[in-house]
C-alpha cells in the first residue's frame, strides 16, 4: 500500500467568549439516518504536503458547495487566496496552518476569488 505524507494545517482556535455549544440553544430534531450530498459537492482536490487544510475545506467543502446551490453551477474558488488572507489575521505568519475562525472571517468580510485569478501552486508565497 502506497503511503502518502500529507500535511493538515488545522490550528486550534483561540478561546473566544462568544463561543457556545449549539446543542444548548437548538431544539432536538429527528434527522435522516443518512443523506448523500455528493452530487452537489465539488471534486476532491489535492493540497499535497502543504498545511492548507482549513483553506481547502473552507473553499471546496463549504463555499463552493454554497455557490453551487445558489448559482446552480460549479465555480472553482481559490484556497490559496483564502489561506493568504487568513495568514494576515491569524497572528502566526511564519507558522504553517490557520484557524477555521480566520477562514470564516475572511469569507464573510472579503469573500474569495476564483481559482483562475489565484491558482493553487505548492509553497507559493504572498501575492498581494
Amino acid at each position: 500500500m502506497k503511503s502518502h505524507n500529507y500535511k493538515l494545517g488545522f490550528r486550534k482556535d483561540k478561546p473566544d467568549t462568544r463561543d457556545f455549544l449549539i446543542c444548548k440553544s437548538m431544539p432536538t430534531v429527528k434527522i435522516p439516518r443518512s443523506t448523500d450530498y455528493t452530487i452537489l459537492m465539488t471534486p476532491v482536490r489535492d493540497q499535497g504536503k502543504e498545511g492548507l487544510s482549513v483553506a481547502f475545506a473552507s473553499v471546496s467543502g463549504v463555499k463552493e458547495y454554497q455557490e453551487n446551490i445558489k448559482a446552480k453551477k460549479f465555480t472553482e474558488l481559490s484556497p490559496s487566496y483564502l489561506y493568504n488572507e487568513c495568514k494576515k489575521i491569524d497572528g502566526e505568519i511564519e507558522t504553517e496552518g490557520t484557524q477555521i475562525r480566520c477562514a470564516m472571517k475572511v469569507l464573510k468580510k472579503k469573500g474569495v476569488c476564483r481559482e483562475t485569478f489565484w491558482p493553487y501552486k505548492t509553497h507559493q508565497k504572498n501575492r498581494s
